[in-house]
């Protein structure tokens, strides 16, 4: 569990730097703003992505690999991008 909780935080402070300087090169604006707004992002794509394995697994039961990749690619796409281009890096 302190494991899952180390990655998890590691992972999404090394998304949210390699967002803001290199992706989408936006050092223009206060981190802080946009460490807030990331946040923010990031609650919305844990909850996405549990219901969207949760859906692909229980409801149209694919393979929890297969609905692990489908809904990766989904929510990466769809709405961490998205949202990182045109709400916390903007």
């Amino acid at each position: 569990m302190v494991s899952t909780i180390i990655a998890a935080t590691v992972g999404a402070i090394t998304a949210f730097l390699l967002g803001r300087f290199w992706v989408f090169i936006s050092v223009e604006s206060k981190v802080h703003h946009q460490a807030i707004r990331y946040f923010f992002v990031a609650c919305g794509s844990v909850v996405l992505n549990s219901l969207g394995v949760y859906f692909f697994t229980e409801i149209v039961e694919f393979q929890y690999m297969i609905s692990k990749g489908i809904t990766a690619v989904i929510v990466g796409i769809g709405y961490n991008y998205l949202l990182g281009r045109n709400f916390v890096f903007k």
